[in-house]
């Protein structure tokens, strides 16, 4: 989302069951994940949202509240993102006196005080729950996991069963680097499918082309980028964007690369210029084809084309849009993969990006049917178009 026990006990934590690391959760529409937590039991479910765009996993204190084995989070412990102001580093008895001070966090989601979190970080045994499918293995345990418990939230979400946020991000207190996974992947099934699962794989990826439409040889790989404003989230460098034979430049920044990816955001976002000539080129191609552009503020701002009313659908003959990445990597992007189809128009599922600094964000929709690999070790992004119910 565009958006901080005892010290002495091993961490990273360690695993309690051991499987291939393969764990479902919802479509992109809500791209929630469930677990449970400590000494409760599976029919104590909790959703939260999965976000490669923030680094802490928080429910609400009312949900931790229901484990009877949770432990505070020391200020001084190595997954504390408040430590340095905790004077760990000052004498040694100051800090071991600091040592049981309470480790708090406050987020900020896409730098918008209205969506916002902040509570008390513990420690808790995390179980995590496969949807129900022959192809998932059971279901994983891990100890010892940092968890923030919410006292205060803003952000809201539009489904109320979801109580918090599965950050995935790239900081000591997200789960990748709590639970020393180099690597994951995941894989989003279609918005017009909300029947199939999606897949997130936290311990090891499959075979990149399993499941690929394409075959093997449209697996691409670009380098994850270092951006020093932002840095614990995923940057590559998006070097432009092509649609109906017409190639659009991307804006480059100083600081590394320009576009996060970010499985909270539901629509791409991207840098104001780049939008609008995205735009006056969509526009050409949808009026080439018949296609009425509705008045500003018909859709709440969204853009949307209306079909005319003596005209058979051919929205399957709009051309593709590609992202190319850096190294090569491009990111072919069907219709429905950047436009949003309803039962009477169609709509643009990009925004204008409202981030300084010239930064897009790559949303869910856009990443659809594309299985994901985020390879921190290597510091590489791969991606292929897949069926997500056959990438395992």
């Amino acid at each position: 989302m565009t958006g901080a026990a005892s010290a002495r006990r091993a961490w990273p934590p360690t695993r309690t069951a051991d499987t291939k690391g393969t764990l479902a959760f919802m479509t992109p529409r809500t791209s929630c994940i469930t677990f449970y937590l400590g000494n409760q039991r599976p029919k104590d479910n909790i959703s939260a949202v999965v976000d490669t765009g923030s680094n802490i996993f928080w429910t609400t204190e009312k949900e931790c509240s229901r484990s009877k084995t949770r432990s505070m989070l020391p200020c001084c412990s190595p997954k504390c993102e408040q430590r340095a102001s905790c004077g760990c580093r000052r004498s040694e008895l100051k800090a071991e006196a600091e040592k049981e001070t309470k480790c708090t966090y406050a987020i900020k989601y896409g730098g918008n005080a209205n969506d916002s979190t902040a509570g008390v970080l513990y420690e808790d045994k995390l179980t995590i729950v496969a949807v129900a499918s022959k192809a998932v293995p059971g279901s994983q345990s891990f100890e010892e996991v940092a968890i923030g418990c919410s006292t205060s939230a803003t952000l809201k979400f539009k489904d109320p069963s979801i109580k918090g946020v599965f950050g995935l991000g790239r900081s000591a207190t997200s789960l990748p680097r709590q639970l020393n996974f180099s690597k994951f992947s995941y894989c989003l099934s279609s918005y017009q499918k909300p029947d199939l699962p999606s897949y997130l794989l936290l311990t090891a990826a499959p075979d990149m082309a399993t499941g690929a439409v394409g075959g093997a040889a449209a697996v691409a790989t670009t380098a994850l980028q270092p951006n020093s404003d932002y840095k614990t989230r995923y940057f590559v460098d998006l070097q432009g964007i092509s649609i109906g034979g017409t190639r659009l430049p991307a804006v480059s920044t100083k600081s590394g690369g320009n576009m996060f990816v970010d499985t909270g955001t539901s629509f791409t976002r991207l840098e104001g210029t780049v939008f609008a000539k995205l735009v006056t080129e969509l526009d050409r191609i949808m009026k080439e084809r018949k296609y009425v552009k509705e008045q500003p503020g018909r859709n709440n701002g969204q853009i949307c084309y209306s079909p005319p009313s003596t005209a058979a659908d051919e929205s399957s003959k709009l051309p593709d849009m590609v992202l190319h990445f850096a190294d090569s990597a491009n990111m072919v992007l069907p219709w429905d993969s950047y436009l949003w189809k309803t039962t009477s128009k169609l709509c643009l599922a990009i925004d204008k990006s409202n981030i300084k600094g010239g930064i897009s964000v790559l949303g869910n929709f856009q990443m659809q049917n594309t299985h994901m690999l985020l390879d921190t070790g290597n510091e590489k992004l791969s991606f292929v178009r897949a069926d997500c119910s056959k990438v395992i």
